[in-house]
């Protein structure tokens, strides 16, 4: 029989409360058909009734339970809609992958349309290291192709310090599609382009050269920003394999953009000049052998340089393969002390200011004047000369006489508003300011060094600059060497106009000027091998000694020739300055015997170019007689 426990009485009070019983696990003896029954009911059971610590455990179990619910609920709805857009953002990073397709470089080309750069189409190749595999096979496939060894290609891609290896940079199209050709999984593929010059040796020092980083020197890297145009950018989704799956419309929509190519440039230069050009400079080489020698064609009227050359010169497709040195722009880096090219600009001055009149005549001491503080020197014996054949004979005498009636102060400021100490404003990377002595450093004989071409420092550019000033009208014009900028889309950006910086002499002095130049290519000057029976040349020969490098005073063996000449007379068209530095062979080191004939060629070449008409038949005989005359000593 089946015994219950019972829990025993409890007592009442009258008029009290009763007072309830603790409830508590009620004990059953199981019964046993229970038993038999259920096979695994044994010993005493709990009732339901187990009392107010379960309820309390199960609440607290319910609670967290609800709890956790309800920060997952709030979480999520932190992340949906709070913090969408960040990890959509992550989201992406991991699923969607960049693509830029590259700009393709600006071209350059001379003033007629010429190109002088072109982009030729390479490959590069890398490897995704998370996707590829079997390494050691691949880079055995790879080897041949990129012509280097097995073990140099693993080496290469058998690293974790890095995801994307680059295999090889601007490969040739033929190897890059036998590359391609082997689909070797996790090897990709970037469109690239190198940049190439067809005319290799021809304006080499003007326009620079580029690499994979952009341009690296000359007009390649002064016009970087213009010529580098903008990266593409295109988003797709891949798999864990990194294989395109699907295009999202809305994302490449909001993300992609097409590249935007670099703007093509036109040049002032004229292929054919520039290309006479190196011809006159290769001919100087030969018959004088020179350290350097460099020639600048300029539009007297405009500033535009025609023709820029400098030697030696270098390969631009294989800039490495010469020194240094040879890849410098001489006309725009190299400074010199200008000799007596610089006695025409005090010449127009003086005339300019009325302290001087052609008709003066000015006693040039027989060839040597003896001052307080040094002696002056002509190359000849000297004695009076009229203002005309000061310049004419170059004499250094009368060229600092000239000068004794300009002031200190007015000296300098002559120097520097003709731009000397100044960049000339083309833009040229590494361009020299030349070298002018403040004025406060200036002694007293600097009046009769300056007045000479000496103690100052200039730029060719800088020189011819000035020139054009001198025989132009007066004015001086910032030079320029791009001619036009177009867009991708061929739209203007950028225009040659003439830029003036400030007018210097009057029309009536500039065209006295021009016909006091004409007189030194006339018989008797020091030009005559300048001379033109086509068109009337004018211009100023320079000889200066160099400082030598070890005594660090004027050398006896060290000099520069030079030459500045324009034509024709009566209306400029064409100017152009000759430079010969260290002459080592040949027939003497003046201006007029190493410069003057390829400044001659190149006027000649220049003038036919721009169809200028010629003197008549009848004014050339005439000129070519009175040339021949002139018996040269």
């Amino acid at each position: 029989m089946t015994t219950i426990a019972e829990a025993p009485p409890v007592s009442a009070k009258a008029n009290s409360p009763v007072e309830a019983p603790r409830p508590g696990p009620v004990l059953i003896d199981p019964p046993a058909a229970a038993c038999d029954k259920h096979k695994h009911c044994q010993g005493w059971i709990t009732s339901r009734d187990a009392g107010p610590a379960a309820h309390i455990k199960s609440g607290v179990i319910l609670a967290v339970i609800l709890l956790m619910f309800s920060g997952l609920s709030v979480r999520l709805v932190q992340i949906q809609v709070f913090q969408h857009a960040e990890w959509k953002h992550r989201s992406d990073i991991q699923s969607v992958e960049a693509q830029h397709p590259c700009a393709i470089r600006g071209t350059i080309c001379d003033t007629s349309g010429l190109p002088l750069v072109l982009n030729e189409p390479h490959q590069t190749i890398l490897a995704d290291l998370r996707v590829l595999n079997d390494r050691d096979a691949n880079s055995k496939l790879l080897a041949p192709i990129l012509g280097m060894t097995p073990e140099a290609i693993y080496k290469m891609i058998n690293r974790d310090d890095s995801r994307i290896v680059y295999l090889a940079r601007n490969l040739d199209l033929e190897r890059a599609e036998k590359i391609r050709a082997l689909k070797i999984r996790g090897i990709g593929f970037e469109d690239t382009f190198v940049r190439t010059y067809p005319q290799s040796h021809l304006l080499s020092h003007l326009l620079g050269f580029a690499g994979m980083d952009g341009g690296q020197e000359g007009l390649e890297k002064s016009l970087d920003r213009v010529l580098r145009g903008t990266p593409g950018s295109l988003m797709f989704y891949h798999d864990a394999g990194r294989r395109l799956i699907a295009l999202d419309g809305d994302l490449v929509a909001e993300s992609a953009h097409p590249p935007h190519d670099g703007c093509a440039v036109t040049l002032t230069i004229d292929s054919r000049l520039q290309q006479c050009a190196e011809e006159q400079l290769a001919q100087v080489h030969d018959e004088f052998d020179p350290k350097s020698a460099t020639l600048i064609l300029m539009d007297p009227n405009t500033g535009a340089i025609l023709a820029l050359a400098s030697t030696p010169d270098f390969d631009l497709n294989n800039p490495s393969g010469s020194p240094v040195e040879n890849r410098r722009c001489r006309p725009l880096t190299d400074i010199y002390e200008p000799g007596s090219t610089f006695k025409t600009i005090f010449a127009a001055e003086a005339l300019e200011r009325n302290l001087w009149r052609r008709s003066e005549m000015i006693f040039c001491e027989n060839g040597a004047w003896r001052l307080p503080q040094r002696t002056l020197h002509d190359s000849h014996a000297l004695g009076l000369l009229s203002f005309d054949d000061v310049i004419a004979k170059s004499s250094n005498i009368g060229a600092a006489k000239i000068c004794q009636r300009i002031t200190f102060p007015e000296m300098y400021n002559i120097v520097r508003d003709f731009g000397f100490g100044s960049p000339s404003g083309v833009g040229f990377p590494g361009e020299s300011r030349g070298m002018v002595r403040p004025r406060e450093k200036w002694s007293h004989d600097s009046l009769y060094s300056v007045a000479m071409g000496h103690e100052i420092g200039v730029t060719p550019l800088q020189l011819i600059t000035a020139y054009s000033a001198v025989i132009n009208g007066g004015t001086l014009y910032r030079p320029k060497v791009v001619q036009r900028v177009a867009n991708e889309n061929g739209e203007d950006i950028y225009t040659l106009k003439p830029q003036p910086v400030r007018k210097l002499l009057s029309d009536n002095t500039s065209r006295e000027m021009r016909n006091v130049l004409a007189r030194v290519v006339l018989p008797g000057g020091t030009g005559t091998k300048a001379f033109l029976s086509e068109w009337q040349v004018g211009g100023k020969t320079g000889t200066t000694k160099k400082i030598d490098p070890v005594t660090h005073t004027y050398s006896s063996t060290l000099y520069i020739g030079s030459f500045c000449g324009f034509a024709p007379v009566d209306n400029p068209r064409l100017v152009c300055l000759v430079t010969v530095d260290e002459p080592r062979k040949g027939r003497g080191y003046y201006g007029g015997t190493v410069a003057c004939p390829a400044a001659r060629e190149m006027l000649r070449k220049g003038l036919t170019i721009l169809n200028v008409p010629p003197r008549s038949a009848d004014e050339q005989q005439k000129a070519i007689k009175l040339q021949a005359s002139h018996v040269e000593h």
